[in-house]
């Protein structure tokens, strides 16, 4: 859904994902996240976030919905359902990530604007990063090889980005 009751839930970090644990966070402004392992990482409606070297493997990944001024750097997502999304989430960094071997999207960009997806390495999923319904994002200086469907992928309704420097093959 896309109101904000939808996402109000309180999900202990003692529920897993395949043995890894489930970090969720709602309502949620200037919190800062590091160093941990996890199997599935969200925080839905918050301000100021940083996720910094977390490893959300083996499950659903790092999703930010509805966030804002946030950050996701020097992480890891790989072997997931999904890797690093944003949904309507603007005004973001994501930077210096790995997000690999997911079965749909490396980093996923979904009516967000405004952010920069920076120096991340999106190898060998099905599409390395999509920019479905997001403007006004930089994409510069990723790693983008072996994804099966498309290295950067934007749909008709993303535009005004600023795409530069990404190695695909």
């Amino acid at each position: 859904g896309g109101s904000k009751s939808y996402y109000n839930h309180t999900i202990p970090s003692s529920n897993s994902v395949n043995g890894r644990p489930v970090y969720y966070y709602f309502d949620s402004s200037g919190i800062t996240l590091e160093n941990l392992d996890a199997g599935h990482v969200e925080f839905a409606y918050g301000n100021g976030i940083n996720v910094k070297n977390v490893n959300a493997s083996y499950g659903d990944g790092i999703r930010f919905y509805y966030v804002q001024n946030s950050s996701i750097s020097s992480s890891t997502s790989n072997n997931n359902n999904y890797g690093i999304e944003l949904s309507y989430s603007n005004t973001s960094l994501i930077a210096d990530n790995n997000a690999k071997s997911s079965s749909s999207y490396g980093i996923y960009s979904y009516y967000s604007d405004y952010n920069s997806i920076l120096g991340n390495n999106a190898s060998s999923n099905s599409l390395g990063i999509l920019l479905y319904n997001s403007r006004f994002n930089k994409v510069e200086n990723n790693y983008l090889i072996s994804n099966s469907n498309q290295g950067i992928y934007l749909n008709q309704y993303s535009d005004k980005n600023n795409i530069t420097g990404n190695y695909i093959s």
